[in-house]
């Protein structure tokens, strides 16, 4: 089966701090809702996030967090976290917006209004 994945996945899981707190064991729940609430902006594919969480947990975990994580996946979907963030919107100064400097996780801009030039 060939599985496409995006860029903003690879990068979601590389970079997560859940998924580090995942490997560890111990208090799971937390981390798994919390990387799998990152996760569902990047994919459909609800088996595909379970064996993401799954892979982050130590092989001798034996707690119940896998189960979990059907409802953890919904109630992240619920809550709108599959939508994307408004940082990664594409920005629409409009015509008395801001104008944009450059992109990180936020717009950062050189000044409050655009001026017009007569």
């Amino acid at each position: 089966m060939t599985h496409t994945v995006s860029l903003g996945l690879i990068r979601a899981v590389f970079t997560s701090a859940h998924a580090c707190a995942l490997t560890k064991g111990g208090s799971t729940h937390d981390p798994a809702r919390d990387f799998v609430a990152q996760l569902v902006r990047h994919t459909q594919d609800d088996e595909f996030i379970t064996r993401l969480v799954g892979a982050a947990l130590p092989e001798q975990y034996a707690g119940n967090t896998i189960e979990e994580v059907p409802a953890m996946i919904a109630g992240a979907r619920e809550k709108g976290y599959d939508s994307p963030r408004d940082a990664e919107r594409d920005y629409d100064p409009g015509k008395e917006g801001p104008v944009p400097l450059g992109f990180t996780r936020r717009v950062i801009t050189r000044c409050s209004t655009r001026h017009a030039r007569s």
